[in-house]
This record gives structure tokens, sequence and C-alpha cells, in this order.
């Protein structure tokens, strides 16, 4: 998460394609990484993933506050 938000600011993730691709494929890595560890994803998961595909909605850190969000929320909820 923290890799895919550095391309972004470096302006890699920003090439129409290939950006959205990248923000494709962290976006599944992330569900899929919370689905094998079994943690619940809140609901503002989905909607700080859809960010990532408006433009210029990628210079925000929003995959690496998704997996801190989702962290907390778990340890929330643990507790």
């Amino acid at each position: 998460a923290a890799a895919n938000d550095a391309l972004d600011y470096l302006l890699v993730g920003s090439i129409p394609v290939v950006g959205d691709i990248l923000d494709g494929f962290t976006w599944f890595v992330i569900s899929f990484w919370a689905i094998l560890r079994g943690l619940e994803r809140p609901s503002l998961s989905l909607p700080m993933g859809a960010i990532e595909l408006i433009p210029f909605g990628d210079l925000l850190p929003t995959y690496t506050a998704m997996v801190v969000w989702i962290v907390w929320h778990n340890n929330k909820r643990a507790a």
C-alpha cells in the first residue's frame, strides 16, 4: 500500500492505463490480505479505494490509510 502511494507521488500512478492497473492490483491485494487474515473490513474501505480511481485523487495516501484503518478497526474490535 505504501509503495503504491509512493509511486503515485512520483507520478507513475498518474499514467492513464498503468496507474489504473496498478491501483486495481493494489486494491485487490489489500482486500485479499484482509480476507486471508480474517479481518473485518470497515464500511469506509470501499470508498477509500475508489478515491484512487478519481483523477488526482491518487495523490492522497489512501491505500496506506485504508490498511491503517483496517488494522485499527480490527484491533479496536478485539479489545
